[in-house]
């Protein structure tokens, strides 16, 4: 985790180097008091996207989002298969998930029988964040579901992400509600795929509808949806807060153009 400031100086304008905080967080809702919002993202009532799933794990109160994979599996993000306090992080066990299906997340899925993370994946909060994408199979086949996506996409494409994660700005709240809304691409590269970056107003004022639907807490390991497929699994938020009470934010999806990301997700067809 890399952390930056931004401070007034004696004698200069404000100086980049110790105070404004630029944290490079996964999304699995280990910090819950420094999440954006999943805000401009309209609740998903009519289950238009049944696809995008909570992942639940008995063992730790936060959850996770997934989406379903070729109807037998769901594809989340690796770092939501750990569980224990933030100093004795270990790999939960498949009995201990829960696949919850709905709007509200609240109607119980097929079991899970096993699940693989990317066998270079390293664990939580190390280098490796690329490799962030992790398999479940699933006891019986659900309906729907989608097929990933390898091929390029062009930066400022118009894309769809979803999740069942944090409501308010600065807080801690999760409803449990599938919430969608589309987003515009901001960066790829051969390991990640970033929205646009946007600002987030201090939690007290309005989010501008420009900034669109913004990833938050708990949402980790949802969708990046274009044209019906997969691109990319959500795995970090590049944050910096700043002296006003905004926040600058960018959040990555693991982009499933990597090659060693296309070899594992491609064991699954």
């Amino acid at each position: 985790m890399s952390l930056l400031a931004l401070i007034p100086m004696p004698g200069h304008a404000y100086v980049r180097h110790l105070a404004a905080l630029l944290f490079v967080l996964s999304l699995a809702g280990v910090w819950p008091g420094l999440c954006a919002a999943g805000i401009n993202c309209r609740e998903d009532d009519a289950d238009s996207f049944s696809f995008v799933v909570r992942v639940a794990d008995t063992q730790k109160d936060s959850h996770c989002t997934g989406v379903l994979f070729r109807g037998r599996y769901v594809l989340t993000a690796a770092h939501c298969l750990y569980s224990g306090s933030d100093g004795d992080r270990v790999l939960t066990q498949a009995r201990s998930l829960r696949i919850f299906l709905g709007p509200d997340g609240d109607r119980p899925g097929p079991a899970v029988s096993r699940f693989e993370i990317h066998p270079e994946y390293p664990g939580e909060f190390r280098d490796g964040d690329e490799v962030d994408v992790a398999v479940l199979e699933l006891e019986a086949a659900s309906d729907g579901g989608l097929d990933a996506d390898f091929r390029d996409i062009p930066r400022r494409s118009k894309v769809f992400v979803a999740g069942y994660g944090v409501t308010v700005s600065g807080g801690w709240k999760a409803d449990g509600k599938r919430r969608i809304g589309e987003n515009e691409i901001g960066r790829v590269d051969t390991n990640f795929i970033c929205l646009k970056k946007t600002t987030l107003p201090p939690p007290e004022e309005p989010m501008p509808e420009r900034n669109g639907c913004v990833p938050a807490g708990q949402d980790s390991g949802g969708p990046l949806i274009l044209d019906g497929k997969i691109k990319g699994i959500l795995s970090k938020s590049l944050q910096v807060w700043l002296q006003d009470g905004s926040t600058s934010d960018e959040s990555c999806y693991v982009n499933f153009q990597n090659p060693q990301v296309r070899a594992f997700l491609e064991n699954f067809f």
